[in-house]
Formats: structure tokens, C-alpha cells, sequence
């Protein structure tokens, strides 16, 4: 691992009237990064009508920015250790404005993929939010800091999912992303205004080699995870993205020990790797994420089934979208909770909480699910669970690694929390599938039980590790942080 001696600056804990500025800018900034997917998952029937996209290309519009997002976040991460923080993030912000501006003028399908892959790159954003706040704020206001951009995320998607309805009936799709770019050029002026430019730094070059070994192992993962529904999951093309995946994975690990031998920076240090808090809270992303991709969909579906076929309540797409204002809601609740939780019990234990109450969610949804009161409880819990989750991790490698490393560690559970997204999606649409009559192209009843026991035992085993997961150390004051690095 480079030596922490290669942090070149230091960085004064802001307090009081800027500690707050500093907040509010980046809960700005996390606004800016929860808008576009929420716009895309509310209005992607009428934007594919508009551009004539097929079903594949629509399913790109969500799938690219995605894979974009978890491919960049180890470079955007490291980037923002060697040439600040601050100025990595305008620059997303920047490349935000430019995709949204693309997506508003887009007339094709096409466009409209590469629209929303480049806003993929700004979408990088939360991790370096989460690393400024490391950076100059006193522990003490961490915690609250990273609830309050936490919450703010779900706000932001929550409100563009009220406001995405009457904008495409009074104007159209276009004025969504002008709407967007225009909270991304804010969000920018924000935060050079009132982020201090100086950060923790280290001395060193971008690996660019790792940044490219990386970018296509997690893309070949991904790839495989998302399309496995469609190639099949024991098809030659599945199992073939997927093993070459790993093997470039491992000869990306390889390769960052010996960028580390030479005592240069790696992209993600092999021995950040190793640590058992960031080792740990990964693994539980991953069961974690598995569940909060894919659950609320399947509630959703079952909740909006017509009701003559045996369940169900036939719920209106309006109806769905304020369920997931609802969810939206209670996650921000669950997220602002986080800071005033890490008053009272160590970060481990607010992770979980969240386990526990996905856990209720499902256990809930199985027992009960006659009445439409039923879905609606199922997807409070639901909400909650998940905006303790958010923000509970980035909360929980904020108190595990030294402020310069907050940005990689973060990549890596975001990362993490991608991959179980994926492949949490992809086997919960694949037991709704195996449960779907091929001629009447309904699923019966059963494919949903067993998709929410699925999530059930997901969330059991993300419970079972943060019971494993170790306690934050004392925390110490700002500038102690990096005398002990």
C-alpha cells in the first residue's frame, strides 16, 4: 500500500455556519445524482413512445448508465485522492449537465442511451459527496452530514416521481432533463462556492492501467448479471461474460499488488481490500442491495395484477408511483435517522436495524397480502430499511478508514452494492418468469411467494454479517485522523 506519508495536505474541520453551508451544498449534490433514474423509471414508457425505442433499447436506457456508474467509480474515487475532491466532482456535475442537455435535445433511441451513459459518469457523485464529507467535517457532524445527503437523495427522487407525471402531460420528456441539467449546473456553483478547494491528497499518478483491467471486469459481471434473464442463466453467453469476469478480476487484484510493490497508488489498495470492516460491509451489500433492487418491483407487479385472476388489486400506474413517493418518504426518514443513530450505538448496529426491518418487510408481505393496507405497510417498512441501509454504509466506511481513503472504500461497497443489485433483479425476474403461463402470459400467485422468500433469506444472511461486521474505532478529532495515517 502507498504510504499515508504521500498526504500532502491537511484538512481544518469546518464548524458552525460553514460546517452547515458545506452540508447543504452537498445534499444539493446528492439531489442533483437521485433525479435522472428517478425521471427514467417514471417516464420510460413515454420517452421510448417518443423516440420509437424497442424494447431492448429501452431496457438500455436504464442498463447503460448503470454499467457506466460502476465501471467509473474506482477511477472517479482515486481521482478524487490525488487531485481533490472538489474539483473531481465539478467536473461530474459538469459531465451531468452535458448528458442531461444531450437526453433534452435526443431524437433517437440511440441518443437517448448515449444521453443517459454519459450522465452514468455524473452519477458517480455520491461517493465523492460522501468522501468531502470526510474531509472537512469534525467527526462529530459526520454522521449527521452523511444522513441529511442520504435523505436528500430520496427526497430528490421522490419529488421528480410526483413531478414526471404532469410534465409529460403538459409538456414532454425534454423539459424532465432540461430540469435536471439545471440542478447539476446548480449543484456545481454550489459547491465551488462553498467546498473548500484543498482536500487530503496523496502524491501519485492515476493507475490508468488498473482504472482499464477493472472497468472490464465489472462490466463483464454486470453484463452477465443483467442479461442473464434474457441469454438464460446456464447459456454459454451468460456463463462466458461471467467467468471472464472473474479471471480479469483476478488479474486486476495481481496487478494492484504490483503497482503497490513499486510504492505507487493503486486504484483500490489491495490491502483496503483486506480490511475486514470494508471486506465485510461489501459482502453485506451485496445481500443487502439483492433485496433493495428487486423486492419493491415484485410487490409492485403483484399489487398492480388484475384482481379476476386471483390476486392482486389492479393498481394504477399512479397509484405505483405513490407507493414509491411513499418509499421514497420513509427511506429519506431512514437516512436522516442515521446521523442520530450513530449518537447512541456503533455503526454496525444501524446496519442491522436495516436488515432486520427488510427482514419484517418480507416476513410481512408473506403473512399478509389480502389488502391493499398490506402492500402499503410491506413498502414503509420497505422504505425505512432501505435509507438506513444507504446511508448506514457510507456512514460505516466513514468511520473505518482515514478520510483519503473514504473515497476508494466507498466505491468498493458501491460497487458491491451494484453487483447485488444486478443479479438480485435478474433471479427475482427469472422466478417470476419460471412462474408465467407462456399462452396467457400470467404469473401465478406462487412465483411471488417465492420471489419475497428469496429476498427473505437475502436479508436473513445480510443480517447474519453485520452481527459479524466489527465496531468502528473511538473516533478522534479531524486532524488526529490523519496523524494516526
Amino acid at each position: 500500500m502507498a504510504p499515508m506519508s504521500a498526504v500532502i495536505e491537511r484538512v481544518h474541520a469546518a464548524s458552525g455556519k460553514r460546517a452547515a453551508a458545506i452540508t447543504l451544498s452537498l445534499a444539493l449534490v446528492s439531489m442533483a445524482a437521485g433525479a435522472p433514474m428517478a425521471v427514467m423509471m417514471g417516464a420510460l414508457p413515454a420517452i421510448a413512445a417518443s423516440v420509437n425505442a424497442s424494447p431492448t433499447q429501452a431496457g438500455w436506457f436504464l442498463t447503460g448508465p448503470l454499467l457506466v456508474t460502476a465501471v467509473t467509480l474506482p477511477l472517479m474515487a482515486r481521482a478524487g485522492t490525488l487531485y481533490g475532491n472538489r474539483l473531481v466532482s465539478t467536473g461530474l456535475l459538469v459531465v451531468g449537465v452535458i448528458g442531461s442537455l444531450i437526453a433534452a435535445i435526443a431524437s433517437s433511441a440511440a441518443m437517448i442511451i448515449v444521453a443517459m451513459c454519459v450522465i452514468g459518469v455524473g452519477l458517480v457523485i455520491p461517493v465523492m459527496a460522501f468522501a468531502m464529507v470526510a474531509e472537512h467535517l469534525d467527526t462529530r457532524r459526520r454522521a449527521t452530514a452523511i444522513g441529511v445527503l442520504g435523505g436528500s437523495y430520496y427526497v430528490a427522487s421522490g419529488l421528480t416521481s410526483l413531478a414526471t407525471g404532469p410534465i409529460l402531460d403538459h409538456l414532454s420528456f425534454r423539459w424532465l432533463f432540461a430540469g435536471i441539467a439545471a440542478v447539476f449546473a446548480l449543484s456545481a456553483a454550489a459547491l465551488v462556492s462553498t467546498v473548500p478547494a484543498h482536500g487530503a491528497r496523496q502524491k501519485g499518478r492515476l493507475d490508468w492501467g488498473g482504472a482499464g483491467i477493472v472497468a472490464i471486469a465489472i462490466g463483464a459481471m454486470l453484463l452477465a448479471a443483467t442479461e442473464a434473464p434474457s441469454w438464460g442463466w446456464f447459456s454459454m453467453r451468460t456463463l462466458g461474460v461471467a467467468v471472464v469476469g472473474v479471471v480479469v478480476l483476478v488479474v486486476w487484484v495481481q496487478f494492484e499488488r504490483s503497482v503497490e510493490k513499486r510504492g505507487d497508488v493503486p486504484l483500490i489498495s489491495v490491502q483496503l481490500g483486506k480490511n475486514p470492516a470494508v471486506l465485510g460491509a461489501a459482502v453485506a451489500a451485496l445481500f443487502a442491495t439483492a433485496v433493495m433492487y428487486g423486492f419493491v418491483v415484485m410487490v409492485n407487479y403483484f399489487a398492480a395484477t388484475d384482481p379476476v385472476v386471483g390476486y392482486g388489486f389492479g393498481l394504477s400506474s399512479t397509484d405505483t408511483t405513490r407507493m414509491f413517493v411513499l418509499v421514497s418518504a420513509c427511506a429519506a426518514v431512514g437516512s436522516f435517522a442515521v446521523g442520530q443513530l450513530d449518537r447512541w450505538v456503533d455503526p454496525k448496529w444501524t446496519l442491522l436495524l436495516a436488515a432486520l426491518l427488510l427482514v419484517a418487510a418480507c416476513v410481512f408481505i408473506l403473512l399478509l397480502h389480502t389488502q391493499v393496507w398490506h402492500v402499503w405497510v410491506t413498502e414503509a417498512i420497505f422504505g425505512v430499511a432501505s435509507g438506513l441501509g444507504y446511508a448506514g454504509f457510507a456512514n460505516f466506511m466513514v468511520r473505518h478508514v482515514i478520510p483519503v481513503e473514504v473515497g476508494p472504500a466507498t466505491s468498493m461497497n458501491f460497487l458491491a452494492q451494484s453487483l447485488g443489485g444486478a443479479v438480485g433483479t435478474s433471479v427475482l425476474a427469472a422466478v417470476l418468469m419460471a412462474g408465467t403461463d407462456v399462452t396467457s402470459s400470467i404469473t401465478n400467485k406462487g412465483a411471488y411467494i417465492t420471489s419475497w422468500i428469496v429476498c427473505l433469506g437475502a436479508s436473513a444472511l445480510f443480517a447474519l454479517i453485520a452481527l459479524w461486521l466489527p465496531r468502528a474505532r473511538r473516533i478522534v478529532g479531524h486532524d488526529d485522523a490523519f496523524a494516526r495515517a
